[in-house]
């Protein structure tokens, strides 16, 4: 059994801790992910089932201490070999917790004691020292530091997944969209969507994210499908441990294997009009067709059209329908914006009687001109944003 780190986006705790729980031996909340404890293989299903989780994160080396100096030392004690090899180069993160923070200012410095710890392990083993790549590295690790009375605590961990898991392969390039998959994902969970019965609407689609996510869901397909078909590799891979078990690289071979295929069939099986598209810009319309096509799903699976979510007129008779409409982060936008959402509301109550209506957004102030009584509001953070999934019970 190891123990890891699970993060995700502040919000998705509790959502997260429970999709890991079938996974995992011990799981507790901890500040922006989730804490278990579980074996090798658990967790490596875990990677390429996940929708929530960013990064796992498997826990190497704890060790106490009462003065920076003494932080290389303490590292080096570490077997790394198993780890890294000299061709491979490592970027190394500190986090300070509230404590750390009143008596280190200094995170890179503390990131590079850490990386003189590794490097003189791996050169007094090996004859010389990995490279340190700030960009693309072959390992990151981080370097948790826990005030504790008279002393402090410091945990380091290594990622075991390089690309992030929220980065699922369907995004067309160039685009930058304002909501990671997971947190598209979250939402949804968080929702009372009912894939196997509701239909769903989302009427500012923009790149499809809500969609794509959606649709995974929907056809109950591995998030990391498209990753598994790439052969887009986990930096767990380059581990030296694991290029020598030849046991555990077959199996895990074959657990890619099947979920690239069993995500393509079905795929290929996906009902149509079960998830509905809307926006009323173009280019919006473009790239979600882009990223449902990536994805794998023909035009009549997920059909997309053209209209204003304030004049959108419903195709069913009930269903969910979810919008994130834009927070108004530029100066002068909130009075435009203000008429944008009362729209919304007002539409909401005329032509969607029947649905369970959805709005994320990270202004409390436009929120109030939605003249509907919320029945929920399930808090998110959208990067630096501190948002809101509000619910309308829409008779």
């Amino acid at each position: 059994m190891n123990e890891y780190f699970a993060s995700c986006p502040r919000g998705m705790e509790e959502l997260l801790l429970e999709e890991i729980k079938p996974f995992v031996q011990e799981s507790s909340i901890g500040k922006g992910g989730v804490l278990f404890k579980a074996d090798w293989r658990s967790t490596l299903v875990l990677l390429i089932t996940t929708r929530l989780a960013s990064r796992v994160f498997l826990k190497l080396h704890e060790f106490k201490f009462k003065s920076e100096k003494d932080i290389p030392k303490h590292v080096e004690s570490y077997d790394w070999q198993d780890f890294i090899d000299i061709r491979d180069t490592l970027k190394i993160q500190t986090i300070l917790d509230r404590d750390g923070k009143k008596i280190y200012k200094n995170s890179v410095y503390m990131s590079q004691l850490v990386k003189d710890g590794i490097c003189d392990k791996i050169k007094s083993i090996r004859g010389t020292r990995p490279s340190v790549e700030l960009e693309n590295p072959t390992h990151s690790f981080n370097f948790r530091v826990e005030g504790e009375y008279q002393c402090f605590k410091g945990i380091v961990s290594v990622d075991l997944c390089g690309e992030a898991l929220s980065n699922r392969g369907y995004r067309p390039p160039g685009h930058k969209a304002p909501l990671r998959e997971n947190l598209a994902a979250a939402l949804l969970m968080a929702s009372d969507w009912n894939p196997k019965e509701d239909v769903l609407i989302d009427g500012m689609c923009g790149s499809g994210t809500i969609l794509a996510e959606a649709a995974l869901i929907m056809g109950e397909i591995s998030p990391a499908y498209l990753r598994c078909g790439k052969r887009i590799s986990f930096s767990f891979e380059n581990h030296p441990w694991f290029k020598k078990d030849e046991a555990l690289k077959k199996w895990w071979d074959e657990l890619k294997t099947k979920a690239y295929a069993e995500g393509k069939r079905k795929i290929g099986e996906f009902p149509e009009n079960r998830i509905y598209g809307f926006d009323n810009h173009k280019t919006a319309m473009h790239v979600s067709r882009e990223t449902l096509k990536i994805l794998g799903l023909k035009r009549e699976h997920v059909p997309l059209d053209l209209e204003d979510v304030t004049e959108l007129v419903p195709p069913v008779d009930k269903g969910v329908f979810i919008c994130n409409p834009p927070y108004g982060e530029r100066l002068g936008d909130i009075d435009e914006l203000a008429d944008l959402y009362y729209k919304i509301g007002e539409n909401l109550k005329n032509n969607f009687k029947g649905f369970r209506g959805y709005v994320f957004t990270g202004n409390p102030e436009l929120r109030k001109k939605i003249a509907l009584q919320t029945s929920a509001r399930v808090p998110f953070w959208n990067g630096k944003i501190e948002c809101r999934l509000l619910r309308y019970e829409l008779h």
